[in-house]
């Protein structure tokens, strides 16, 4: 409540608290959606991030497998490359062809479209699962030939 004074003597004015209390929620229903929304923003920033990490992980993941198949190098590279392109596969087709990560930038708000749930230009994300499932084949099936000792 607020006073002010009427003939020298304080009175409290109940509609003056009224409007305060007012404001006082307004403000602060615009400070919680103001809060939440940065988080969402900074959430996507991370879901945007990590997506854009495991994108690039993955890429030399493929990189190292097709190298190995066409030089038939092996080491410790080839396995965890292996092992990551086997738990991408996994999660991928575990979640009904569709990356999780995508999902969840669309639930914080990210704009759909190509590259709108990593950091990446369209260019490179346009056709990745076509780009990047075919040379993972041709990997694995050069590994598969090597040690089959049908190549060399």
């Amino acid at each position: 409540m607020r006073s002010h004074v009427l003939d020298g003597v304080a009175h409290d004015s109940p509609r003056d608290n009224r409007s305060d209390s007012a404001s006082t929620q307004a403000l602060q229903v615009l400070t919680t959606l103001y809060t939440n929304r940065m988080r969402q923003e900074r959430a996507l920033f991370c879901v945007r991030t990590l997506h854009t990490v495991i994108y690039l992980v993955m890429v030399c993941a493929i990189g190292i497998l097709l190298y190995s198949g066409v030089t038939g190098h092996q080491g410790i590279w080839l396995w965890i490359s292996t092992g990551l392109i086997a738990a991408e596969g996994l999660v991928f087709f575990g979640n009904g062809m569709r990356c999780p990560l995508t999902g969840l930038a669309v639930r914080l708000g990210a704009k759909k479209g190509y590259a709108f749930d990593t950091f990446l230009p369209e260019k490179f994300t346009r056709y990745t699962f076509r780009l990047f499932g075919t040379l993972a084949v041709i990997g694995f099936l050069l590994m598969a030939l090597r040690w089959s000792h049908v190549i060399g």
